[in-house]
């Protein structure tokens, strides 16, 4: 549940200042759209692959040449922080479809009612969150429901980086699921959670549908 806040907030902010940022006229707008996009393009195990690298001998060294203790040592071998360098991954990864999706619901919004209240005297943050932000709930919505999902469905990362290590500080629900019924063969146990998760998505995406009902 704690990574999955945590992968919520990080994600849905960052898509929607990029998305923002992207829709606003700035230079070279489409080579920054699709930029930001790249990762969704790249598997899963690709960039576990490649951050496990990263995280094992790049950061290492710049941390040993600039003799900053805290980057000298691979950051998923503590119990303390291997959550946070796989959540780091992740927020990489996860951002660049909600940011699309966002970018879209913005171009959807009429260009009449900025207009409006730019007449009226509304500043560029009245605009955003008066017009913006209220316009978009519906998409948000959907944002934050998948990656609640993908939150708490977490597995392929762990997989790759950790095996749900060290000493189980980063054994997500999914990883527990393949846990019991591939490694000691408790398959009912693991049909079991599987349908607790199912039930939990469940609950989370009704309260979050039903919360943006009344926003909008």
């Amino acid at each position: 549940m704690k990574y999955s806040v945590i992968l919520v907030i990080a994600v849905t902010a960052i898509a929607l200042i990029l998305a923002v940022v992207l829709c606003s006229k700035i230079k070279r707008q489409t080579f920054f759209r699709a930029a930001f996009f790249f990762p969704a393009t790249l598997s899963l195990v690709t960039i576990g692959l490649v951050f496990n690298e990263i995280y094992y001998r790049v950061i290492p060294k710049i941390g040993k040449s600039l003799n900053i203790e805290m980057l000298s040592k691979n950051i998923l071998s503590s119990s303390s922080t291997a959550m946070w360098g796989i959540l780091i991954v992740h927020v990489w990864k996860s951002v660049s479809i909600p940011m699309v999706l966002l970018i879209a619901g913005m171009q959807n919004i009429p260009g009449d009612l900025y207009e409006a209240a730019e007449i009226d005297g509304a500043d560029s943050l009245q605009r955003f969150f008066r017009i913006t932000l209220p316009l978009l709930m519906p998409v948000l919505s959907v944002c934050i429901i998948l990656v609640t999902k993908e939150g708490l469905t977490v597995f392929d990362y762990i997989t790759v980086m950790t095996s749900g290590g060290p000493a189980g500080s980063t054994q997500s629900i999914a990883f527990l699921i393949y846990e019991n019924a591939f490694m000691n063969q408790k398959f009912s146990y693991a049909i079991t959670q599987s349908v607790v998760i199912f039930i939990l998505v469940c609950v989370v995406s009704y309260f979050q549908f039903r919360t943006s009902r009344k926003e909008e």
